[in-house]
């Protein structure tokens, strides 16, 4: 999928913690069964996640741990010091505008932000990752939304009880 051209705005707050909103804008609607939609309380795992972390999938990662919290806790710390360091390599990408390094920093980080349930995060890399050469223009403001999003993950994943 190929965003317009238009530049985004800059990330606020408001727009990280109103996933549809960030999905209509990189041109993605949330499917009705969205993770995005996910009531988190309804399971053993729970977060106040506004939508940030999929409750479902992180069920799943403790049940593939035999209901070990620290497996989680563990994986969501890798998957915090690896993407903040894919995340650097992002930024010099956009900055240098070097199409190929975009496309393969953000299909990276959308993997690991997918295995943690980082839904919207994921979506917003794919969105990145799909930019045309001719749209690179766009890149740096959808950036800073993965910038912005991934910092909201890593607070919803601080938020999680296990």
């Amino acid at each position: 999928m190929a965003c317009s051209a238009e530049p985004f705005p800059r990330p606020t707050r408001v727009a990280a913690e109103q996933p549809g909103l960030v999905c209509s804008q990189v041109g993605m609607e949330p499917a009705e069964d969205s993770p995005m939609d996910n009531n988190p309380s309804d399971s053993k795992a729970t977060a106040a996640t506004s939508g940030h972390l999929d409750a479902a999938i992180v069920e799943d990662l403790l049940s593939l741990s035999d209901g070990d919290p620290e497996f989680v806790e563990e994986l969501f710390s890798t998957f915090q010091t690896t993407a903040r360091e894919g995340i650097g390599r992002l930024r010099l990408a956009v900055q240098s505008a070097d199409h190929d390094a975009i496309r393969r920093e953000a299909h990276s980080l959308r993997g690991t932000s997918a295995n943690v349930g980082a839904s919207l995060l994921q979506h917003l890399c794919a969105a990145l990752e799909d930019l045309a050469p001719n749209e690179l223009g766009t890149s740096q403001g959808l950036f800073d939304r993965i910038e912005l999003e991934f910092e909201t993950v890593c607070d919803s994943m601080e938020q999680v009880t296990l």
